[in-house]
């Protein structure tokens, strides 16, 4: 009966995870291949798709800037929200910013 309830709580809290928005963020790999100075805004959307926003940085030159979010949240655990912004000059990454916040 023990090991009964110990899987149905198990299966219980499982079931109350869930991730938002773009889960590619979540992939080392994905990330990893995204390389400053070499990857293209093509290679980025073929990867990530389009991005949660897009501006221009006024301060360098008009830049394009997208910005990729993902949260995920574990039930009376903790909620994380990881934003990338990637800053491209003339159709390439030229920076690269991840943070992670944790409610």
């Amino acid at each position: 009966m023990k090991r009964l309830f110990v899987l149905l709580v198990s299966v219980l809290m499982l079931s109350a995870c869930a991730t938002v928005g773009n889960k590619g963020l979540g992939d080392p790999k994905v990330m990893d291949s995204l390389v400053v100075n070499q990857t293209t805004m093509a290679q980025v959307t073929a990867l990530l798709g389009d991005a949660n926003e897009e501006t221009t940085d006024p301060d360098f030159k008009g830049d394009k800037v997208w910005i990729y979010r993902m949260g995920n949240a574990v039930a009376f655990v903790s909620n994380v929200v990881t934003r990338v912004t990637l800053r491209f000059h003339n159709g390439v990454l030229a920076d690269k910013s991840v943070k992670k916040i944790q409610y």
